[in-house]
């Protein structure tokens, strides 16, 4: 059997790859995240109680769970360990930031 026929018996398709990919992308991102809290020493519940959510958000947050995340709750994050959440969209021809 060859590789692509493998594949279409299975299923996958070229975009069901892009789709993971993008995923892996953003659990990479988002384990960063994780590595700068534990290099600051703190632990999720105590980022958790600076922001006002449970524990559990973090721990979402950190594992790269985004989905309906409000911008507040990720700017709340990046304060809580000392940065700024930077907003923008990128164009194919420029980027244009939102919020800073």
């Amino acid at each position: 059997m060859e590789l692509h026929e493998y594949m279409e018996s299975r299923g996958i398709t070229r975009e069901s790859i892009t789709a993971e990919q993008e995923r892996t992308r953003d659990r990479i991102e988002a384990y960063k995240l994780a590595e700068i809290r534990r290099l600051k020493d703190l632990t999720q519940a105590s980022v958790a109680q600076s922001m006002g959510v449970s524990q559990k958000r973090v721990s979402e947050l950190e594992r790269g769970e985004l989905g309906s995340m409000r911008l507040d709750t990720l700017s709340r994050y990046a304060e809580s360990l000392g940065g700024k959440l930077v907003a923008s969209i990128e164009f194919p021809d420029r980027t244009v930031t939102l919020a800073r």
